[in-house]
C-alpha cells in the first residue's frame, strides 16, 4: 500500500470572484420538536443563578455553579477492566525530509487510517496561538500528536499511542483548550476523542477520550462510555466553550449509535464538566439515519446555551440531506431538528460545521460545507438557522469532485475574513483552501 505523507504549506492569497449555484435563501423548516417534558431535573433557581454568572463573565462562578449542576445529572465514570487494554505511549519522530518539494514540510510520515473515510486527521490551532495535528494511523491502532510554534514552519512531536494489534481505531476528534484564564502557554491541553473497538469493522466500538499537555506530560486515557450490547458508537464529533472561559471549559461530544448491523439507534450527546474526568449523557432518538455529526457551541443571551450537530440525513438509500440539530448544552433528550438542504436523487454528504462566536446579542452566523453528489458545496446562515442560502459552490464549477470538505472559524480573523472552508479532491491531488465571511462578500483563494 502507498504511504501517505501529510504536507503543511503556506500559501498566498488570491482575490477569487464569488461564485454559487443557488442563492436564494431556503426558508427554514423546523421538522420535529422532540420534548419529553423538563430540560433536566435542575432546579429552575441553579439555572438562573448560572445564566447570571455567564452574563457577568465571572468564571469562578460559573465552575462552582457547574460543579452545583452536575450533581444533577447522571454522570458516569468507566475503567478500562483489562489492563492489556490499555495503550501504551509512542514517540513522534519529526522533523522528516520532505520527497516533494524542498519547501515542503512533511509533518508525518507513514499511513493514514482510512476506515470509514472520515475524520482521520484533526487540525486546530490553540489559544496559545500553536498549531496542533492529531493523525490517526494503520495498520495498528494509533494515533500520533504533533506540534508547530510558527505557523506551521517546523513541527515537533508531543506524544502517541498505540493498541499494538488489540484495538483499533475508526475516527478521532481533537480539542486544544488552556486550563489558565490568563492563557498560560504551559497549561495548554490536547484533548482526543477517539472511537476504538477489538475488530475491523469496529462492532462494539466504545468511546474512549486521551489528553496530554502541549509538553507531552500529564497524559491520561479514560473509557468514556461503552455502548448497549449489539450496538456501537462511530463518528465523534467534539467542541467546547472554551473562547468564553479559561478553567470553567465544558467539552461536548457527540457520536452516532447504532447496532452492530448498522441500524440507527440515536446521536449520543456526551458532556464533561470536570476536563474529561468523567461524563454526562443522553440520546437524542432522530426520526432518521443521521450519519457523520459534526457539532459546535452556540453561545446565547439570555438562558442555557445550545449544542448544534450538523448530520447527514439518509431520507432514502438515493437521498440524503442535510439537517441541523439543536439541543441544550447539558444533556437532555429534548431537541429540535432544523432543515437545511434535500432533493430527491441528491446525495448531501459528510457535513462539517462552524459556527462564528461573536456577541451574544448578534445573530448566530453559521457555515455547513458538504459534497452534493461528490460535489464540494457549501451553505450558510445568518440569522441563527432561520433561513439557509444552499448549494454554494466551493470549487470552481459543479465538475469538481471531492472526498469530503473542512470549515471553521475565527471571529478576531482581521478584515472580517472569518471563515475558511475548503476541500480535497477525489484523486487527492490537491487541497483548495478559502476564506471568506458570513454573507459571503468575496471569496479569497489561499491556493
Amino acid at each position: 500500500m502507498k504511504s501517505i505523507k501529510i504536507i503543511y504549506s503556506l500559501f498566498l492569497l488570491l482575490f477569487l470572484p464569488f461564485i454559487s449555484t443557488n442563492i436564494n435563501a431556503q426558508p427554514n423548516v423546523g421538522e420535529i420538536q422532540h420534548f419529553t417534558g423538563n430540560e433536566n431535573t435542575i432546579p429552575p433557581n441553579l439555572i438562573q443563578e448560572y445564566t447570571s454568572a455567564k452574563q457577568r463573565h465571572d468564571n469562578d462562578a460559573k465552575g462552582r455553579l457547574g460543579r452545583e449542576i452536575m450533581k444533577y445529572l447522571p454522570m458516569q465514570e468507566q475503567e478500562i477492566s483489562a489492563p492489556e487494554d490499555n495503550p501504551i505511549q509512542i514517540t513522534p519522530q519529526p522533523p522528516f525530509t520532505p520527497d516533494w518539494y524542498p519547501t515542503d514540510v512533511l509533518v508525518h510520515s507513514g499511513l493514514v487510517a482510512s476506515a470509514g473515510g472520515f475524520r482521520q486527521i484533526d487540525l486546530k490551532q490553540g489559544e496559545d496561538g500553536w498549531m496542533y495535528l492529531t493523525v490517526n494511523q494503520r495498520p495498528e491502532g494509533a494515533f500520533t500528536i504533533y506540534k508547530s510554534s510558527n505557523g506551521g514552519g517546523t513541527w515537533a512531536g508531543v506524544i502517541g499511542i498505540s493498541y499494538g494489534l488489540v484495538r483499533y481505531i475508526q475516527s478521532i476528534t481533537m480539542l486544544v483548550e488552556n486550563r489558565s484564564n490568563t492563557n498560560i502557554g504551559d497549561s495548554t491541553k490536547i484533548i482526543v476523542y477517539y472511537v476504538t473497538s477489538t475488530n475491523t469493522n469496529f462492532n462494539d466500538g466504545r468511546l474512549e477520550v486521551f489528553s496530554v499537555n502541549r509538553n507531552g506530560l500529564n497524559f491520561k486515557n479514560r473509557l468514556v462510555s461503552t455502548p448497549a450490547a449489539g450496538n456501537k458508537y462511530e463518528f465523534p464529533s467534539s467542541c467546547s466553550d472554551g473562547q468564553y472561559w479559561g478553567t470553567a471549559t465544558y467539552l461536548p461530544c457527540v457520536v452516532r449509535e447504532a447496532t452492530n448491523a448498522g441500524t440507527q439507534v440515536g446521536l449520543r450527546h456526551f458532556l464533561s464538566m470536570d476536563w474529561d474526568s468523567t461524563h454526562s449523557n443522553a440520546l437524542l432518538v432522530t426520526s432518521l439515519d443521521d450519519y457523520y455529526p459534526s457539532i459546535q457551541y452556540g453561545e446565547k443571551n439570555p438562558g442555557t446555551d445550545s449544542i448544534y450537530i450538523a448530520t447527514e440525513r439518509r431520507v432514502t438509500a438515493t437521498s440524503y440531506g442535510l439537517r441541523l440539530i439543536a439541543t441544550s448544552e447539558f444533556v437532555s433528550v429534548n431537541h429540535y431538528v432544523y432543515y437545511v438542504a434535500s432533493a430527491s436523487g441528491v446525495k448531501y454528504e459528510k457535513p462539517e460545521l462552524t459556527v462564528v462566536q461573536q456577541h451574544t446579542s448578534l445573530p448566530r452566523k453559521m457555515l455547513i460545507t458538504c459534497t452534493r453528489d461528490r460535489n464540494p458545496r457549501y451553505c450558510y446562515s445568518t440569522n441563527g438557522s432561520a433561513t439557509w442560502t444552499t448549494d454554494l459552490l466551493m470549487g470552481t464549477s459543479s465538475s469538481v469532485v471531492a472526498d469530503y470538505t473542512t470549515c471553521n472559524s475565527d471571529s478576531s480573523t482581521n478584515s472580517g475574513q472569518y471563515v475558511i472552508m475548503g476541500f480535497a479532491t477525489d484523486d487527492g491531488d490537491s487541497v483548495n483552501v478559502k476564506q471568506l465571511t458570513i454573507p459571503p462578500g468575496a471569496i479569497y483563494n489561499l491556493l
